[in-house]
């Protein structure tokens, strides 16, 4: 699937512009976007109709809600995560995972400070500044929240449903903070990343990456265009650590409220995985189970066993009852749900 998404991707005319910016060297505008993607963007909106496309994956205004006096974060009373700050369509406390909401406080329980501001940036900050920055300028935000295209926008911002959506001719797209998606836990973060801001080039006449990290491998490949640098590389990294398409790989994930359910649950897959693989030597299986890493989603505990083999469906095969029949067990192939 990978060589092929990277071989369509090698055939679109990326003729357009792509330039990086270095935010460690250049000035920002609270934070938020740099001086030079401020002064391009009011020449396209002066001097076109072409309309101004940003991508950021990140869902809310802010990825946390912090005081400032003991660092105190508000996280989830069902979940083991931080609550995301939303301002819109209200100011809330929202839970990504289980939609959980709270009011947004103005005291810190724990110290009770009033310092409490939310931290790190995303779609909905960007928005809100956009809005002060271009008032007289129509704005539409396209992600999780908010699907709807404004025909009469500008001006358009969003995570990845952003790139789902026609929105016109677009003159520059911006990709702001790239690298802050490589913090997701997943093997293929990377080819993700990666297409998407392919994407983002080819439907512009200029691309502009704006990150703190110019010279990650990552961004230099899509710099230059250079798909078989990056195909190469990550092939490398994917074969040395044995994951797809050098291997299958499936993850179990087991959920309970009551923890020794849930370990009992685990340990009886856990075996059978095992005493499976002792059946294959020589073959590169490996079953990884921590107890220790441990979630917590909507008030019930998961923990997650990993499966990496060649030999996939033959290894999976002994759990077959558990997976059926165990309304608790999941099973995910290569971050897919099965069962």
């Amino acid at each position: 699937m990978m060589s092929i998404i990277l071989q369509n991707l090698s055939r679109v005319n990326l003729s357009n512009q792509i330039t990086v910016i270095d935010r460690n060297l250049v000035p920002l505008r609270l934070g938020i976007l740099s001086v030079a993607t401020l002064e391009q963007m009011t020449e396209i909106l002066t001097e076109t109709s072409e309309n101004i496309l940003i991508y950021l994956n990140r869902r809310g205004a802010y990825k946390a809600y912090i005081c400032k006096d003991c660092s105190h974060t508000w996280k989830c009373p069902h979940c083991d995560v931080a609550m995301t700050l939303h301002t819109s369509p209200k100011s809330q406390l929202l839970c990504h995972h289980c939609h959980t909401s709270l009011p947004v406080p103005e005291t810190c329980p724990h110290c009770h400070g009033h310092k409490l501001s939310g931290i790190g940036i995303a779609v909905q900050s960007v928005e809100q500044f956009l809005r002060n920055e271009f008032p007289t300028v129509e704005i539409c935000r396209l992600d999780r929240d908010q699907k709807n295209v404004v025909a009469t926008a500008r001006i358009f911002i969003g995570t990845e449903y952003a790139l789902r959506h026609h929105i016109g001719k677009i003159g520059v797209a911006i990709a702001l903070l790239p690298e802050s998606e490589l913090n997701i836990p997943e093997f293929d973060i990377e080819e993700r990343v990666y297409t998407n801001i392919r994407a983002l080039w080819s439907i512009s006449k200029h691309c502009l990456i704006e990150t703190h990290t110019p010279k990650l491998p990552l961004i230099q490949d899509i710099l230059h265009g250079n798909y078989k640098s990056f195909l190469t590389r990550t092939l490398a990294e994917r074969k040395q650590y044995q994951y797809p398409p050098y291997a299958g790989l499936a993850y179990i994930r087991v959920k309970h409220k009551n923890i020794a359910t849930l370990e009992d649950i685990c340990a009886k897959i856990n075996n059978k995985l095992k005493l499976e693989i002792d059946k294959h030597e020589g073959t590169s299986n490996q079953v990884l189970y921590d107890r220790s890493v441990r979630l917590k989603r909507a008030g019930e505990y998961i923990d997650t066993i990993m499966i990496r083999s060649p030999l996939l469906l033959q290894i999976l095969e002994p759990i077959q009852k558990e997976v059926l029949r165990n309304r608790s067990v999941e099973l995910m192939i290569r971050g897919e749900k099965i069962l």
